[in-house]
């Protein structure tokens, strides 16, 4: 099994997504060809322990003691997750977020592009510091599988036509972009991948194409979740997706169906409780449903777990207005 093959293609379009349990399932599946061929095998084993970092399986007091020994084994990719999982507990500081940003650069040159989540984790380490300019520079001669993750950051920039004008680029000009590239992915199989259908849905969403979006959404979960329901619990974790709900979630929020909204947002916090874009949205969707005990209940659980969290700052300087009229 090579890099480049169906199986490894499925696993990295299931991790991009959010399918985090079928990933589990998928590399023990894939336990035959482990020790076989060792760029293969180090993708598994960071796939492995990015998607315990997702679920919770990792406590994070023991990420120190991780990133330690993956340095010492030059495991660079893990090490990049240890940084970017203490760069993200909402006890850590700027001041130490701008050190640990250092260390991320440290990783990144060393790396030398060869292990692609070192020089995403940095671009993403940059993106939530407000850093756009180092963090566009990072894929700006990225291959295409990279590149697309710039759509993104245009799109948080406000900068939309740059946006949509990049996707186009990268879907029209794909073959230009690889042709020198060996063992590269076919057209088919990038314009199929988690992260462009992402890009895409956004993009819809930005434009205000709202059901094209939610089919987008939609297509993921039966491509990549096995299962088109997004409203009943499902019988199997790995068929469901935190980032696809949530996605999904917005996507009836802004066609005002809020009690569609709500019940897919509760199926995703009973995944996991602890997600910040799942508390996020069911504080803004109880609060236009009008629930009286649950905004306030969501509130406070998302302040437990960040309390420096956009939308608890949001809140309190809406308050913040009312008072003064008062």
């Amino acid at each position: 099994m090579s890099l480049y093959s169906e199986e490894i293609n499925e696993i990295e379009n299931c991790l991009n997504s959010g399918y985090y349990d079928k990933v589990l399932m998928l590399i023990k599946e894939a336990e035959y060809i482990r020790n076989k061929d060792f760029d293969v095998d180090t993708l598994l084993e960071l796939t492995q322990f990015r998607c315990k970092i997702h679920l919770n399986q990792i406590e994070k007091d023991s990420i120190g003691s991780y990133y330690s020994e993956s340095i010492s084994n030059q495991k660079f990719g893990i090490a990049a997750v240890c940084l970017f999982t203490i760069f993200n507990l909402p006890e850590t500081t700027d001041e130490r977020k701008y050190e640990l940003i250092n260390e991320m650069r440290q990783l990144y040159v060393h790396n030398n592009n060869k292990i692609a989540i070192i020089d995403v984790i940095l671009l993403l380490m940059n993106l939530y510091m407000n850093d756009f300019k180092s963090a566009l520079s990072i894929t700006e001669s990225a291959p295409p599988s990279l590149k697309i993750i710039q759509v993104f950051v245009f799109c948080i920039m406000n900068k939309y036509d740059l946006a949509q004008l990049l996707f186009d680029d990268l879907i029209e000009n794909y073959d230009t972009y690889t042709c020198e590239m060996e063992n590269y992915y076919s057209i088919s199989n990038f314009k199929e991948s988690s992260l462009v259908r992402i890009a895409l849905a956004w993009l819809q969403c930005l434009k205000g194409e709202y059901n094209s979006s939610f089919i987008t959404y939609a297509n993921m979960q039966t491509d990549f979740g096995e299962n088109s329901s997004f409203r009943l619990p499902s019988k199997a974790r790995e068929s469901q997706s935190i980032i696809i709900l949530n996605g999904i979630s917005v996507m009836h929020m802004q066609r005002q169906h809020w009690n569609d909204a709500y019940e897919v947002l509760l199926n995703a916090y009973k995944i996991d409780p602890k997600c910040q874009v799942t508390l996020s949205n069911l504080i803004t969707c109880s609060y236009f449903l009008n629930l009286k005990e649950e905004p306030e209940k969501y509130l406070n659980e998302l302040n437990s777990i960040n309390c420096n969290h956009h939308k608890i700052a949001s809140l309190e300087a809406i308050e913040k207005s009312f008072k003064s009229f008062n």
